[in-house]
C-alpha cells in the first residue's frame, strides 16, 4: 500500500472501485428489469427461462471483472508521492516525508499504540449491511480489504496520536452535536495521568473541527441559494416584502421576511429571505438595516408594533441641558411620534419634549429619571398632537424607547488568578438567571455555572462553559444544598423568593423552559401536589444548609431587587468588593426588561394551592424566617407568609 502519504490516494481509489461497483449494480438491475419486462409480456416459459440465464451471466461477468480490478489495484505496492490534496490534508511535510505539528513535537515513543491486527480484526467485525459513511467506502469493501488496511490504517492512526491531530480524514458529524466541553474534560484527563499525547489527539478532534466544517457547508448552501435568489430578483419587474413575527412556545420571539414575486405570469414563488430572532422588545435594532430605505421600513414596523415607547413622566429641566442631551433639535409640528422616531434613528434611548425642541440621550446622572414631578406641570399639549403632552422650557416629557444601551453590554471574564469562589445560590424558581443578567450587565463580569445549559450559553451566559476553580467568573450559580459543594465556595449570596411564586415557577421551566409555561393539563395532573410536597421541602432544606455551612453568607430578597433595584444592586456590587458608575447602574436600570422572565401573559387565573399545601409551606416559611433571625439575617418578607 506504500507509505502513510499515500493513503488518501488509496482511499481515492477504494472510493473509485465503490463506486463501480455501485454502477455495475444498477446496470445489472437494469439489465434484468427490461428483460423480464419483455419475457413476462411475451408469456413465453422458454423466454423467461433464458432470460434469467441471460442476467445470471451478466451478473457473473460483472462481479469478475470487478474482482479482477480490484484486484489489481490492491496489489500494486508502489510508493506513491503525496498528492496536494493529501499534502494539504497531512499539514507541511518534514524531510522524513512525515508531516510535522508546530504545537507538538513527534516523540520516539508513546504509550498509547494501535497495532496492524487492532485495526484488522476492527475492519473485519463490521457489519457488512450498514450503510456508507460520507467518503462513500461501503463496510462489505473494508471489511473484504481488512487485511491490506490493516497496517497503512495503523501507521495513519499512531502518527496522528503522536502529533495530537485530527486530519479532516477522520471527520465526524455526529461530534458536531455533542454537549462535551472539552477544556474540562482535557484538565480531567491530564488530573487522571492519561497519556498526553491522547488527550492532546480528543481535544484537537473536539475542538471546533466538526463544527467548522459544517458551518462551511452551510456558508457554501447559503451561497448558492443566495446566489439563485439575487439572478430571479434581477430579472424580475417587481417584488413584494412582508414581515411574519411570532412567539414560540417557550416565549421567544422571531421575524421572518419574505420575498414574492411572479417570474411567470401565471405562477407567484417567493423566496425567504431570513429569520431573525429577536430576543423580546429588542427587534427594532436587530431589524435595522443600512441606508434610508431600511430606516423607513424600520419607523413603519415600529408604528405597526406593539413595543411602544413607555411614557416615563414628566420630570423638571436637567442644570445642564448639552452634558444630560447630547443631540437635540426644534420639530416643526411637534408631536410624540416624530420625536421618538427621530431618537430611534439616532439610537437614543430617551426622547425628550420640550415644547418644539425633542432631546435624545439616556439616562445619567445628570438626568436619572428618578425625580419624576406633576403631570400638569406638563400640560401644554403639541401642535402635531391633539391629545399629546410636549412639555415647555422648565418641564419636559419624557418616553423610553426600546433601544439597546450599549454602555453596560460589554462584558468579559476576570483574568485566571486565584481568586475567591463565590456562589450565586438559590432554590429553582427564585429567578437566579435573571440575577445572573444584573450582574454581568452591572460588574461588566461574565457569571458562571456548576451546570452547563446550551439555551443559555446561547443567549449569552459564556460563562456556562468556564471551569469555575479557575476564577474567571465573578460569581457561580448553584441550586446544591449539599454540604460537601457548599464547603468549595469562599462566600455566597444567597437568592431568596416566595416559595408560593418559586416553586409555580420552577414548575412551568420544567414543563415549558426558562421563560415557558407549563400546559392545563399539567397542573390538573398528580404532578403538580407531588412537586409542590417535595418543593416545599428542598425550599427550606436549601435555606437551612447555606446557613448552616456557608461561609460569609450575604442574603438578597428577590422581592426586594423588583422593588429597590439600584439600592440591591450596590448592595451586591459592594459584596462582591467591585465599583461601578451610577451610570452604569442607570443603564442596568433601564435594560432590567423581560428578557429572562417569563411574561405575565402565562400566569395562573386561580390559585393551584390547596389548604393542606398551605399549611405545609406556612410550616415550612416559619422554621426558615426563626433560622434567618437567629443568625442576625433579616427575616423573611411579611408577603410571603399565608392568608
Amino acid at each position: 500500500m506504500g507509505n502513510v502519504n499515500s493513503l488518501p490516494n488509496k482511499l481515492t481509489e477504494l472510493t473509485a472501485l465503490c463506486r463501480t461497483e455501485q454502477r455495475y449494480r444498477e446496470t445489472s438491475l437494469f439489465v434484468f428489469s427490461e428483460t423480464k419486462k419483455r419475457a413476462f409480456r411475451s408469456k413465453n416459459e422458454e423466454e423467461m427461462k433464458k432470460a434469467q440465464q441471460e442476467v445470471t451471466l451478466c451478473l457473473r461477468k460483472a462481479k469478475d471483472a470487478y474482482g479482477r480490478k480490484l484486484e489489481k489495484q490492491l496489489g500494486r505496492n508502489q510508493v506513491q508521492e503525496p498528492t496536494p490534496s493529501a499534502a494539504k490534508l497531512n499539514g507541511p511535510t518534514s524531510t522524513t516525508g512525515l508531516p510535522t505539528s508546530p504545537q507538538l513535537p513527534a516523540p520516539t515513543t508513546t504509550e498509547t499504540v494501535i497495532t496492524a491486527d487492532l485495526v484488522t480484526t476492527t475492519l473485519r467485525r463490521l457489519c457488512p449491511y450498514k450503510a456508507a459513511g460520507p467518503d462513500k467506502i461501503s463496510t462489505r469493501l473494508l471489511q473484504a480489504c481488512a487485511s491490506e488496511l490493516g497496517d497503512p490504517l495503523q501507521r495513519l492512526f499512531n502518527l496522528s496520536l503522536r502529533l495530537g491531530r485530527v486530519p479532516v480524514l477522520f471527520f465526524d458529524f455526529s461530534s458536531a452535536f455533542n454537549t462535551i466541553q472539552p477544556r474540562l474534560l482535557q484538565d480531567k484527563l491530564t488530573s487522571m495521568a492519561v497519556d498526553p499525547y491522547l488527550v492532546s489527539w480528543i481535544t484537537d478532534y473536539l475542538m471546533d473541527r466538526p463544527l467548522r466544517a459544517l458551518k462551511s457547508m452551510v456558508l457554501q448552501r447559503y451561497e448558492e441559494e443566495k446566489t439563485k435568489a439575487k439572478a430571479v430578483m434581477a430579472r424580475v419587474e417587481a417584488v413584494s416584502l412582508t414581515a411574519d413575527m411570532w412567539t414560540s412556545i417557550n416565549m421567544e420571539a422571531y421575524l421572518a421576511v419574505t420575498c414574492h414575486y411572479m417570474e411567470d405570469p401565471m405562477k407567484l414563488d417567493t423566496v425567504l429571505l431570513g429569520v431573525i430572532g429577536t430576543f423580546g422588545k429588542r427587534w427594532i435594532e436587530m431589524l435595522r438595516m443600512q441606508g434610508g430605505q431600511g430606516m423607513r421600513l424600520q419607523t413603519q414596523l415600529w408604528r405597526c408594533s406593539n413595543e411602544k415607547p413607555i411614557f416615563k413622566g414628566c420630570f423638571h429641566r436637567p442644570d445642564n441641558i448639552t452634558l444630560a442631551f447630547p443631540i437635540s433639535t426644534v420639530i416643526q409640528n411637534m408631536s410624540v411620534d416624530k420625536c421618538v422616531v427621530m431618537c430611534t434613528e439616532k439610537d437614543q434611548s430617551l426622547a425628550v419634549l420640550a415644547g418644539d425642541h425633542c432631546h435624545c440621550g439616556f439616562p445619567t446622572h445628570l438626568f436619572s429619571l428618578h425625580e419624576l414631578q406633576n403631570e400638569d406641570m406638563c400640560l401644554p399639549h403639541c401642535p402635531g398632537g391633539e391629545f399629546e403632552r410636549c412639555g415647555n422650557n422648565e418641564y419636559f416629557v419624557v418616553y423610553r424607547i426600546q433601544i439597546q444601551d450599549n454602555r453596560c453590554l460589554e462584558r468579559g471574564f476576570l483574568p485566571p488568578q486565584e481568586n475567591k469562589l463565590v456562589a450565586l445560590t438559590s432554590f429553582p424558581g427564585s429567578g437566579n438567571t435573571w440575577v445572573r443578567h444584573l450582574i454581568e450587565l452591572t460588574t461588566g463580569f461574565y457569571t458562571g455555572s456548576v451546570y452547563f445549559d446550551k439555551t443559555l450559553y446561547s443567549q449569552g451566559f459564556k460563562g456556562e462553559g468556564e471551569d469555575g476553580r479557575k476564577g474567571t467568573t465573578i460569581c457561580i450559580k448553584t441550586h446544591s444544598r449539599k454540604k460537601e459543594s457548599i464547603d468549595e465556595f469562599d462566600s455566597s449570596i444567597l437568592l431568596i423568593r416566595n416559595p408560593y411564586k418559586a416553586i409555580i415557577s420552577e414548575f412551568n421551566r420544567k414543563h415549558g423552559g426558562h421563560t415557558g409555561f407549563a400546559s392545563k393539563d399539567d397542573w390538573k395532573g398528580t404532578g403538580w401536589s407531588v412537586y409542590v410536597k417535595n418543593g416545599a421541602h428542598s425550599w427550606h432544606s436549601h435555606i437551612l444548609n447555606w446557613l448552616s455551612y456557608g461561609k460569609n453568607i450575604k442574603v438578597i430578597y428577590y422581592e426586594d431587587l423588583q422593588r429597590n433595584l439600584l439600592p440591591q444592586l450596590r448592595k451586591i456590587v459592594q459584596f462582591l468588593g467591585l465599583k461601578v458608575s451610577e451610570d452604569c447602574l442607570l443603564c442596568v436600570e433601564g435594560e432590567i426588561d423581560e428578557e429572562f422572565k417569563r411574561s405575565k401573559k402565562g400566569n395562573l387565573e386561580y390559585n393551584p394551592y390547596t389548604p393542606e399545601m398551605h399549611a405545609n409551606i406556612s410550616e415550612y416559611i416559619r422554621i426558615v424566617d426563626a433560622a434567618l433571625k437567629e443568625r442576625q439575617q433579616p427575616g423573611l418578607p411579611e408577603e410571603y407568609m399565608a392568608k
